[in-house]
């Protein structure tokens, strides 16, 4: 059962296109994404190049009627929004809920069980915060697109003659800062994606990252991919070291990175499939480092040692 809408056309239709993959957004209340939306931009197509794996609908009231039952909380945890994040189960649809700074009723998203159709609610108060709705559609995204051999990392890539590498770490770690000493060092290099790249398995076994609306503070939105060739965990030390890691030890080093809620487990299984396979078919590294170019140095010399393609 799909929750009551008063709007029945939409004002406003945008398809995009993100890893090859096609959603669609429907605006029922008027906040002209078009014009507002920029992190979005690149990747408006003028209309779905293929069937779409998702499906969004804006509209003021979300009306989800006696019939849908109790909320279940399933976490109240949020590094982004504190105490004002809510996520729940309500008869077999996911409830994402931030609330306002009173505590009150704001931006809320209704998803079915694989995310690929959500309705999105605005804030009351502040309706045309688009940080807020991006941020939305970015869960909706990264939840339906594991059932497409893609998913969402939180990690900062860089790509240079066709290649690319991506480092991870925790929120702090300098994951920034050390794709802009590759920048610096390597001018053959530049930023692909600086939060939020999409990391896709195509058919013929090939492992691509690309562009992403959601780049973090930086403001790096590019529609385009290439091929990944290695992953990097980092740590800051007070010495730089590299170290390859493989099996178990590059699983482990992915997993926390990768998106996928934790209370769905055909969804989170979907996950662990995919890092499982990526990080067999891309070589992983674990670098302790300083905020300097020589951590960029040796972890670019080192990939090219292990032989993980010439890098000119």
């Amino acid at each position: 059962m799909d929750p009551k809408m008063n709007c029945t056309v939409p004002l406003q239709i945008l398809n995009y296109s993100i890893a090859g993959h096609s959603l669609s957004i429907h605006d029922c209340c008027g906040l002209e994404l078009s014009e507002n939306m920029e992190n979005f931009h690149p990747f408006l197509t003028s209309g779905p190049a293929a069937p779409g794996i998702l499906d969004i609908v804006i509209e003021d009231t979300l009306d989800f009627g006696k019939d849908f039952g109790n909320r279940i909380l399933l976490s109240d945890i949020s590094e982004i929004w504190d105490a004002r994040f809510r996520f729940e189960i309500i008869n077999g649809f996911y409830l994402t809920s931030i609330l306002d700074e009173s505590g009150g009723v704001g931006w809320r998203m209704l998803s079915n069980s694989d995310f690929s159709r959500s309705w999105i609610s605005p804030g009351p108060k502040d309706r045309f915060n688009y940080t807020k709705l991006s941020w939305l559609i970015m869960i909706s995204f990264g939840q339906t697109v594991l059932a497409h051999r893609t998913l969402l990392l939180h990690a900062s890539v860089v790509m240079g003659n066709g290649r690319a590498f991506a480092f991870l770490g925790r929120s702090g770690t300098g994951k920034s800062t050390h794709s802009r000493m590759w920048l610096r060092e390597f001018k053959e290099f530049e930023l692909l994606n600086d939060d939020n790249p999409a990391v896709r398995i195509h058919g013929d076994g090939k492992v691509m990252v690309y562009g992403t609306p959601w780049s973090g503070k930086t403001a790096c939105y590019r529609p385009i991919g290439t091929e990944l060739l290695g992953v990097v965990r980092l740590s800051q030390a007070k010495n730089n070291n590299f170290r390859q890691i493989e099996g178990r030890s590059a699983f482990l080093s992915m997993l926390p990175s990768a998106s996928a809620i934790r209370w769905d487990r055909e969804i989170f299984d979907r996950m662990l499939i995919l890092v499982q396979e990526i990080t067999k078919k891309v070589r992983s590294g674990h670098l302790e480092c300083l905020p300097d170019v020589h951590s960029a140095r040796l972890c670019h010399d080192c990939f090219h040692k292990s032989g993980i393609g010439a890098i000119l």
